[in-house]
């Protein structure tokens, strides 16, 4: 299982080291309000936010792709697309750290009045 949290953490780390993506969103205390669990404490649902979890599954297979969604939320759906493109360019067919990562943006979704998401489907090679 070391695998699969090691490239999670790779998707965590590509997105927090960039301003172009962090300057889009809120903060969790003095951390960029990047959240990487498939629940969000309530606290956090209204804040600009990024929210990361493996939706694949493991296999008996030695080397295999694993696939995320990287959930790209903000209070207008222009922002949450402006969110999704910044994370699209920072990780999509870039090499780091040994990772591959491939994107594809989905359409936008209005979660409530003021949330909207952009996901991204990202498989880290």
């Amino acid at each position: 299982m070391g695998k699969l949290r090691d490239k999670g953490t790779q998707l965590y780390l590509w997105i927090r080291a960039e301003s172009s993506i962090t300057d889009l969103i809120d903060t969790i205390g003095s951390s960029p309000a990047i959240i990487v669990d498939k629940k969000i404490d309530e606290a956090y649902q209204d804040l600009k936010h990024i929210q990361i979890y493996r939706t694949s599954i493991v296999t008996p297979v030695q080397v295999q792709p694993i696939n995320y969604t990287v959930n790209c939320r903000s209070s207008t759906d222009y922002k949450a697309d402006e969110l999704a493109q910044a994370v699209y360019d920072v990780i999509n067919r870039k090499l780091k750290n040994g990772y591959l990562a491939k994107c594809t943006v989905n359409p936008n979704i209005p979660e409530s009045e003021n949330i909207y998401n952009t996901p991204i489907d990202v498989v880290v090679f």
